[in-house]
């Protein structure tokens, strides 16, 4: 697996691990959970390829970066602001932000908090949700819609020490969050939307735990080694943290101005319930510039199920875009 060592930067209070390949306009890439920098290795070859500076963090809680104690300490304003000082670090003005999953909501939230150091924008599954679109508290939103098994809703019921905690369920079984959880269309969309409401709450145990898990496992077994030596020295709970702040990232975002007005991809995969095609549909009257692609036959993992699809779609746009 060619992957380079890490490097490290002070800022934001943390001390902040990151990797990179390449030279040329840089682009950085925001990994979400339970993911890694790592999660990043089969894009940055190709990125640094084409001519650019692909660097990639351990966001905070991750990897080799600290773990900060608290649960406030992983809201959005400090994981923009980590990323905005690692760019300051280097001594880069700007870059292209790339989020995937909860990296998404990092990139997004970035063009708004941080819109200096934000040249454009790949959200890879996760579409951006402005505050507008936003009217109540999204935890409350999620319980009442699905209520308490709804996972982030469970990933509330928090404390290493609470055996019914989904810290202490994960920290028992780590390989089994990986195995579980990183297959390829957990749900097909089709066969999704068609079960009745109550078929379609997704949970801790319809995501990890199940009996038959769904799908072709789309991890290596050096993959998976990497991932649980680096969850075994973190522990689960700085992941979890970020969830445990969309209230707090609600609030700090909802009296911002919603328009982004960097030039935007957005790629959607058929089979992933959390970014289908369509779920851009939403954003573009607060996006200017956007262009949306869909990846055909891949669920929510697409840098490891569709790795050279996701680089043949984003690296045309960088080029156009970003020279």
């Amino acid at each position: 697996m060619e992957f380079p060592q890490p490097k490290f930067v002070q800022t934001n209070g943390i001390r902040l691990a990151y990797y990179e390949m390449g030279e040329g306009p840089p682009v950085l890439l925001c990994h979400g959970f339970p993911e890694l920098a790592f999660s990043w290795h089969r894009v940055m070859p190709r990125l640094a390829a084409a001519g650019f500076r692909a660097i990639a963090a351990d966001q905070r809680g991750y990897g080799h970066t600290d773990c900060p104690p608290r649960t406030e300490d992983y809201g959005v304003t400090q994981l923009a602001a980590d990323m905005a000082g690692l760019l300051d670090a280097l001594g880069i003005d700007r870059a292209v932000y790339v989020g995937h999953d909860w990296g998404g909501p990092v990139v997004w939230s970035s063009a708004l908090l941080r819109r200096a150091h934000v040249a454009g924008v790949i959200g890879v599954n996760t579409p951006y949700r402005p505050a507008p679109l936003i009217p109540k508290d999204p935890l409350q939103a999620l319980r009442e819609e699905w209520g308490d098994d709804q996972y982030i809703v469970n990933f509330h019921n928090k404390g290493p020490d609470n055996p019914d905690s989904s810290d202490a369920k994960f920290n028992a079984h780590q390989e089994k969050l990986f195995t579980g959880l990183y297959r390829k269309a957990l749900f097909r969309m089709s066969d999704f939307q068609a079960l009745p409401k109550e078929k379609r709450i997704l949970t801790m145990e319809n995501l990890v735990f199940a009996e038959n898990p769904r799908g072709e496992f789309v991890l290596t077994q050096d993959e998976l080694d990497y991932f649980l030596a680096a969850f075994r020295r973190t522990g689960i709970t700085p992941g979890l943290n970020w969830y445990r702040n969309i209230s707090a990232n609600w609030r700090a975002t909802k009296d911002l101005d919603p328009n982004i007005d960097v030039p935007c991809l957005m790629i959607e995969a058929t089979d992933d319930p959390s970014g289908p095609p369509g779920c851009s549909e939403p954003m573009k009257p607060y996006v200017k510039d956007l262009e949306v692609a869909v990846l055909a036959d891949c669920g929510h993992w697409t840098g490891h199920e569709k790795p050279d699809e996701l680089c043949d779609l984003m690296i045309p746009w960088l080029k156009r875009k970003f020279g």
